[in-house]
């Protein structure tokens, strides 16, 4: 699914902050809308089709809007893996190599 004006769309990158990347791994709220059936409903295949392509371009509307939360999530070619010591406990944990493109927040 694309955004219906895919030349508003901006192309920029995004950097995450260090609470940005905690809560990609959250549950995401479910939230829903119910409609009550048409009673003059004639043909149940014309009902959904018209239903199906008034769902389409209410998404790609709202990726016209939203599109940089459809994002596509990218790490570095070769991260560096360094010990990570927690409570005496030895594991490993793959990190980001800061370079240049990164931005310090302090």
């Amino acid at each position: 699914m694309k955004p219906q004006h895919p030349n508003e769309v901006p192309n920029q990158i995004w950097n995450l902050t260090d609470w940005d990347i905690a809560m990609l791994s959250t549950n995401y709220i479910q939230k829903g809308l119910l409609f009550k059936k048409p009673a003059t409903l004639v043909d149940q295949q014309d009902f959904m089709e018209n239903l199906l392509e008034k769902l389409k371009r209410s998404l790609s509307l709202t990726l016209s809007h939203f599109y940089p939360l459809a994002l596509v999530a990218e790490s570095p070619t070769k991260p560096k893996t360094l010990p990570l010591i927690l409570f005496s406990l030895i594991a490993t944990s793959t990190v980001m190599e800061p370079d240049s493109s990164m931005q310090l927040w302090i």
